[in-house]
Parts: C-alpha cells; structure tokens; sequence
C-alpha cells in the first residue's frame, strides 16, 4: 500500500470517516516491521486501537446467533415451565376436590352417579349458587 493512501486514511481515520474494512487496513499496515519515520508515531496508537476494536463483522454475526438461539431456548424453557405448573396445580385441585367427596353420589333421574369428573360440573354449580345467595343474604342484611 502506498504511503500517500495510507496518509489519507490516517486522514479519514481521524475525522471518523472510515470503514471496519479500511480500519482493519489501516491496524495492518502499522503491524508491519518497518514503517516510514513520517507514520511511525501512529504505530503505538493503532496497535492499542486494534486490541480493543470490534471483531469483524461475520464475527459479530456469528455470535448473535447463538444468543438468538439461547433467548428462545430459554422462552421455550419459561413456557414448559409454566405449563407444567399449570398441570399439576389443575391436578392437584382436582385431587383435593376427590378427597372432599370422596364417596359421594348423586341420582340424577334415576341413575346413580358416582363419577367425580361427572359430578364435578354439578358441585361447581352448586357451590356457584350458594355463594350467589350468601352474597345476597349479606347485602339484605347490611340494609
């Protein structure tokens, strides 16, 4: 590379005109051995601004990637989670419902019926309407 476009792009380097490409140039030229006397004072300032510069840009799309991917294991986990605990809260009402009445039946037109998972529509219903009436008992008695 010529000494004269290496000084325009020390040029635009300065006013914050270049590209990763025309940087990384730049970071390898000043890693060569030997340098004109006239660029040799900017040898120790672009080998500590390669050290901490941006990796490359395919670099850079590579590891978003795998945080893209982490993210939605991550959701994917969180929703497993959830539903899960959902599960086992439903089964587990469902399992002190059964203790409750344990051994009950109804006769529903003549048919004994003993099935929790049948009977279950009919308690909520119930428990529904008595909670329907206790709340109107309370309002008739606070007149």
């Amino acid at each position: 590379m010529k000494q004269e476009d290496i000084k325009h792009l020390v040029d635009k380097f300065f006013d914050g005109e270049t590209s990763l490409e025309e940087e990384s140039r730049l970071y390898a030229y000043f890693r060569q051995e030997s340098l004109p006397a006239s660029l040799q004072p900017y040898r120790e300032l672009f080998a500590s601004l390669q050290a901490v510069s941006l990796p490359p840009a395919d670099q850079l799309q590579a590891r978003r990637r795998p945080l893209l991917l982490r993210w939605a294991v991550a959701a994917a986990a969180s929703l497993l989670v959830f539903i899960t605990a959902a599960g086992l809260w439903q089964q587990h009402s469902e399992q002190l419902l059964a203790r409750q009445y344990e051994g009950s039946y109804m006769i529903v037109n003549g048919r004994r019926i003993d099935n929790l998972s049948e009977m279950k529509p009919t308690i909520e219903q119930t428990l529904a309407e008595a909670d329907r009436i206790k709340h109107e008992i309370q309002q008739a008695s606070a007149q």
